[in-house]
C-alpha cells in the first residue's frame, strides 16, 4: 500500500512511482467496503509513529489492491487517539467536491448523459465514461455536485435512465448491469451457519388491482400472478397507471394498457419475495457441507446467484463486498433481490411526468398535493420502533442495517436516505428551521432570496468572486433562511476572497464563549481556571483559547442522550504536554506542531457536560473551533446560540458595544452599564443601583445639584456649590 501527496496529477501514469512511500504498521486492516451504485471506501487504524505516519494527512491519496487491480483512494477523515484512524474514499468521489451550475442532458442516452454531465463541471475533471446504456430522457441539475447528479439525487442519472455504475479509478463504466452470471446455486440448509438468509414479502404483490385516471379500474378489477398459489393466500396491492380513456384511447385499448401494465411487474418480479443473504467468510469452514461454496471465492460486485427460497428460484445479486487489502481475499459479502418497489416504479413514473410538462405554480401545487397523497396512502412495509426518547420508522427490522429512516425526538423530526446515522436531507427541526432539497408550496414570501440575487447581480464585474464562496453562501441559504445582514455579510466576505467564512451569529454550540470574545473581569465568562486568549489565522474565528500552566474547564447541564465534541489544536512550544478530559476520562493531545482534529462522540447519562484542558507550560498549546452539539455527527463549528460576535457589538452574558473612533467601549450586564477606557482599560463610569459614578463630568448650559458639590480648579484655588446653588 503507497501513499501520494495530495497534488499529485490525477492521471494513472501518475501513480506508477513509489510516491511518498510505503504503509506497513496497520493496527487493523485495511479493509475495502463496495456497494452497488453506493459506497466505495477504505478504511484501516495504523500506528502513531508507523512507516511513513507524517504523509497520513487529509486529501492525500492511498493506492491499495482490491480484486486484483489496484485502486486509488482520497483520505477524507483522521481521527487520531491511540492510532490514527482512516476514512478514504474511492478517487470517483474527487466529485463531491466539484460543482454543476445549470446542467441539462436533453434527450440523450444515459451513457451519454454521464459524458455531458462530466463534461459541465465547474472546474475539469479527470474521468472518462464508457458503457451500454441507450435509452434516452432528460434530467436537469441545478446547483448541484456530481455525485448528486449521477448518484443521490432524485432525479439522479442511475433514478431516471436506470442501469449501474463499475468504478476502476478514473473510468465510470456505466451499464444496464454490471457483473455476470455464472450459474452459481445457493440454498439455505441447517448445516450452513455462517449464511444468514432474510426473506420480506412486505413489497411482493400476487393480486393487483391497476387504477387509471379518473378512478378507471378494469371490468374483472384485478390480475392475479402466475405464482399466486406460492402464498398461502393472495398479497393485494394497487398501482396507478396514466391512462384515460379519450378520443385517441378507446375503452378497450385502455383496459389492454393497464393490463400490461401489470404483466409487467410481475415480469420484473413484483410477484416475488425480496431475499437478503449475508455470507462471512471467515467462519467458512473446508467441511465437507461448504464445499460447493468455494466458488464464492471469486465473486464480483452485481455477480448475480441463484437462491433456492420457498421453492421457488430467485435470481439475487451481489450487493455489497467487504474486501480484506493485506490478505487479498473477501471477507464477506451480501446478496440482494434486484427487484425494486411498487412505490418507486410510482415515483419514477411521476417525476418523469413532472419533467416533460409545462404547467403553471398552481397545478404543480395541486399535482404536489396529489403525489403526497398518493404515496402515503399506497405505502407498503415498513418497521415502527420507539425508544424512551425516540421514535424511528425503517425499512429494516435491525435499525441499525436500516437505509430508509425517519426519525423524530425532542429535537425535530427528520428523513435519511443513509441509515439512522443520517444525514438526515430533509428535516423540520425544534428552532423552526425547514431542510428540503425541494419545496412545494401555495405561498412563500421570496424577498431575502431574491434580495440576495439583487446583491449579487449589482456586484461589479471587477471583482472576481471565488466560486467556492459563493457555492457555499447558495447552500447556507438553502439550509435557512437568512436575515438581510447576515446575507450582507456573507456576500462581502464573498467579494473579499474569504475562503473561511464565519458566521458571526448564534449556532449550535452547547459551550459558551468558546472564541473568547467575553471578557469578565481578569478571566473570560463561562470559563474557570488558568487560559488566555491568542491569535490563529486557521481559526473560523481568527482567535484560538492558549493553554496556559495548570488547567482551564467549562461545565454545561444538558439533556441526556448523544453528543460530539470536536476541536482542532496544535502545540506552540516544543516539549509541552497536554490533555483534555472530558466527563472525567482523560485524552492526550498529539505533540505535533500540525494542526489536529479532536473528535469524540460521547452519551450523556447524568445530565452534564465537563471539558478540561490541562498543560505543563504557558501558552503551551493553541485549542479553536471548540464544537460540542448534539447528535451523534460533528457538526460545522459556530457559537453557542446566545452569543453574536462582531467588529463593533459582543453579545453574551452582557452586551458590549465598542467604538474606537472614540477609544472607548460600553458594556451593559447584571453589574451595571460602565464605559471602559480601550487603551487602559480603566472604567470611566458606571451607572448602577446605587447612581453614577463618573471620573469626569462636563455640563453643558445648566445643571442642578442637590448638595455639595467640590471641584479645584487650579492649585489654591477650588470652586464649591451648594445645593445646586453658588
Amino acid at each position: 500500500m503507497l501513499i501520494y501527496d495530495k497534488f499529485t496529477e490525477l492521471k494513472l501514469k501518475s501513480f506508477d512511482t513509489n510516491g511518498l512511500g510505503y504503509l506497513k504498521d496497520f493496527k487493523t486492516n485495511p479493509q475495502i467496503t463496495r456497494e452497488l451504485n453506493g459506497t466505495y471506501k477504505l478504511e484501516f487504524e495504523y500506528a502513531l509513529d508507523g512507516l511513513n505516519s507524517e504523509y497520513l494527512e487529509k486529501l492525500n491519496i492511498i493506492k491499495c489492491k482490491y480484486n486484483g487491480k489496484y485502486q486509488l483512494f482520497r483520505i477524507f477523515q483522521i481521527t487520531k487517539n491511540k492510532t490514527i484512524k482512516i476514512y478514504a474514499l474511492h478517487i470517483f468521489f474527487d466529485l463531491y467536491n466539484n460543482f454543476l451550475l445549470d446542467v441539462r442532458p436533453t434527450n440523450q442516452s444515459g451513457t451519454n448523459a454521464l459524458r455531458y454531465i462530466l463534461s459541465h463541471t465547474s472546474y475539469e475533471n479527470s474521468f472518462e465514461v464508457t458503457g451500454n446504456v441507450i435509452s434516452e430522457n432528460t434530467a436537469y441539475y441545478v446547483r448541484k455536485n456530481p455525485i448528486e447528479a449521477i448518484l443521490t439525487a432524485d432525479n439522479s442519472l442511475i433514478n431516471v435512465w436506470g442501469g449501474e455504475i463499475d468504478l476502476d479509478n478514473f473510468t465510470i463504466d456505466y451499464k444496464n448491469q454490471i457483473g455476470n452470471d455464472n450459474g452459481v446455486f445457493v440454498e439455505f440448509g441447517k448445516n450452513l451457519k455462517s449464511i444468514e438468509m432474510l426473506t420480506d414479502i412486505t413489497e411482493t404483490a400476487t393480486r393487483i388491482m391497476p387504477i387509471g385516471n379518473n378512478e378507471l379500474m378494469l371490468p374483472e378489477k384485478f390480475i392475479d400472478s402466475p405464482l399466486i398459489n406460492n402464498y398461502p393466500f393472495p398479497l393485494i396491492k394497487t398501482v396507478e397507471v396514466d391512462v384515460s380513456i379519450d378520443e385517441e384511447t378507446p375503452e378497450e385499448q385502455a383496459y389492454e394498457i393497464m393490463r400490461n401494465y401489470v404483466n409487467d411487474l410481475y415480469k420484473n418480479g413484483a410477484d416475488l419475495p425480496s431475499v437478503n443473504i449475508k455470507i462471512d467468510y471467515q467462519d467458512l469452514s473446508k467441511t465437507i457441507e461448504y464445499q460447493n461454496f468455494q466458488h464464492l471465492e471469486s465473486i464480483n460486485l452485481g455477480d448475480t446467484i441463484t437462491t433456492k427460497v420457498w421453492g421457488m428460484e430467485i435470481k439475487t445479486r451481489v450487493i455489497k463486498i467487504i474486501y480484506d487489502v493485506l490478505k487479498e481475499k473477501i471477507v464477506n459479502f451480501e446478496l440482494g433481490s434486484e427487484k425494486a418497489s411498487l412505490v418507486n416504479e410510482q415515483n419514477n413514473m411521476i417525476q418523469k411526468q413532472m419533467e416533460n410538462l409545462d404547467i403553471n405554480p398552481e397545478s404543480i401545487l395541486i399535482e404536489a398535493q396529489n403525489n403526497a397523497s398518493r404515496l402515503l396512502t399506497s405505502a407498503l412495509g415498513g418497521y415502527v420502533i420507539k425508544t424512551r426518547e425516540e421514535l424511528f420508522i425503517v425499512d429494516n427490522e435491525d435499525p441499525q442495517q436500516a437505509k430508509n429512516v425517519w426519525r423524530w425526538n425532542i429535537a425535530g423530526l427528520g428523513f435519511s436516505k443513509n441509515g439512522i446515522n443520517g444525514p438526515y436531507e430533509t428535516a423540520i427541526t425544534s428552532d423552526g428551521k425547514i431542510v428540503a432539497n425541494f419545496i412545494t408550496t401555495g405561498t412563500m414570501s421570496v424577498e431575502r432570496i431574491q434580495g440576495l440575487l439583487d446583491e449579487l447581480s449589482g456586484i461589479n464585474n471587477s471583482i472576481e468572486i471565488n466560486q467556492q464562496n459563493i457555492n457555499l453562501i447558495t447552500s447556507q441559504i438553502t439550509d435557512d433562511f437568512y436575515g438581510k445582514e447576515q446575507i450582507n455579510e456573507l456576500i462581502e466576505n464573498a467579494k473579499s476572497g474569504l475562503t473561511n467564512i464565519y458566521s458571526t451569529t448564534g449556532g449550535l454550540n452547547i459551550f459558551r464563549n468558546t472564541s473568547l470574545a467575553f471578557a469578565e473581569g481578569d478571566g473570560f465568562e463561562f470559563w474557570q481556571g488558568t487560559l488566555d486568549r491568542g491569535t490563529e489565522e486557521n481559526s473560523a474565528t481568527r482567535t484560538c483559547i492558549l493553554l496556559k500552566n495548570g488547567s482551564c474547564m467549562q461545565n454545561q447541564e444538558v439533556l441526556n442522550g448523544n453528543y460530539y465534541i470536536s476541536f482542532k489544536y496544535k502545540r506552540l512550544i516544543s516539549l509541552a504536554i497536554a490533555t483534555v478530559t472530558i466527563n472525567n476520562k482523560v485524552y492526550d493531545l498529539e505533540q505535533t506542531a500540525d494542526e489536529t482534529l479532536f473528535e469524540l462522540p460521547i452519551t450523556v447519562t447524568a445530565k452534564n457536560i465537563e471539558v478540561k484542558f490541562s498543560c505543563d507550560t504557558n501558552s503551551g498549546y493553541a485549542v479553536y473551533e471548540l464544537m460540542v452539539n448534539a447528535g451523534e455527527t460533528k457538526a460545522v463549528y459556530s457559537q453557542n446560540q446566545n452569543e453574536t460576535t462582531t467588529s463593533t457589538v459582543n453579545i453574551s452574558k452582557g452586551i458590549e458595544v465598542i467604538n474606537s473612533n472614540i477609544n472607548a467601549k460600553t458594556r451593559i450586564d447584571a453589574d451595571g452599564q460602565r464605559t471602559i477606557n480601550l487603551t487602559t482599560d480603566e472604567v470611566v463610569n458606571r451607572n448602577t443601583d446605587q447612581g453614577t459614578d463618573t471620573k469626569t463630568l462636563t455640563v453643558h448650559e445648566e445643571a442642578n445639584i442637590v448638595g455639595m458639590f467640590v471641584k479645584e480648579i487650579k492649585k489654591d484655588h477650588i470652586w464649591i456649590t451648594f445645593g445646586g446653588k453658588e
